[in-house]
């Protein structure tokens, strides 16, 4: 993504932060891409949105023993303090930017910023939050509006669900449904081109014109003209 994205990529969004680990990878990579391209550092901030409070896979469907160590004696989510410290801890403290709110807001917040002046728009944004039916498909609609022209849109869990977690399914054909329907309102505004040219660096499906799915990490992408 870091490559076929507009350059330079100076604004990466993520939607759904958690721990911190994805972000601090995408920083990791832009930084190891900036060395290689010679220069002595990163000009990507990686801005990472999440409420910090957890969901009910993350926090409530976990194991008791589980919930104790993310939950304080006062009732209280301590999701904020380890994402902070693995951040800190990773190194990239300077490159990645915790936005503790819902994906709505601050897709809403980005786009505000963006038409005023005061921010660039993102050139792209990671979707790894909502994983109801209804709610992905507002997500990636203001994440649409959000993004720079040209810029990415992707996310995870294109499937979800196994034997050992068979609950989960539901809500990877909820996404699967809610990406398919963006694709199908926004089809002329896809770049139908993205999936081959990224083909030598990764394997990808093409569930529709302008949508394409990877074999691999069942991430889906798009990318606007």
């Amino acid at each position: 993504v870091l490559e076929f994205a507009p350059q330079p990529v100076t604004l990466w969004v993520e939607l759904g932060a958690y721990e911190g680990g994805s972000a601090i990878l995408t920083a990791r990579r832009a930084e190891k891409q900036a060395a290689e391209r010679g220069l002595r550092r990163s000009d990507t901030t990686v801005v990472a949105v999440d409420t910090f409070l957890g969901d009910l896979f993350t926090l409530w469907g976990r194991s008791r023993e589980e919930r104790r160590g993310l939950l304080r004696i006062d009732g209280s989510v301590s999701l904020y303090d380890r994402f902070r410290a693995n951040v800190w801890t990773s190194g990239q403290k300077a490159s990645v930017l915790p936005v503790p709110a819902t994906s709505i807001v601050a897709l809403k917040l980005f786009d505000s910023l963006a038409r005023r002046g005061a921010m660039p728009r993102p050139q792209v944004i990671y979707l790894d939050s909502a994983h109801e039916e209804g709610e992905v498909l507002l997500e990636l609609s203001l994440a649409w509006q959000a993004v720079a022209p040209g810029g990415i849109v992707f996310g995870d869990d294109w499937t979800l669900g196994s034997r050992e977690a068979p609950d989960q399914s539901e809500f990877g054909e909820g996404v699967q449904r809610d990406v398919l329907r963006f694709a199908e309102r926004h089809v002329a505004e896809l770049d139908d081109d993205f999936g081959p040219r990224v083909q030598p660096m990764r394997t990808l499906g093409r569930a529709r014109p302008g949508l394409f799915v990877s074999y691999l990490s069942f991430q889906w992408s798009r990318r606007g003209r």
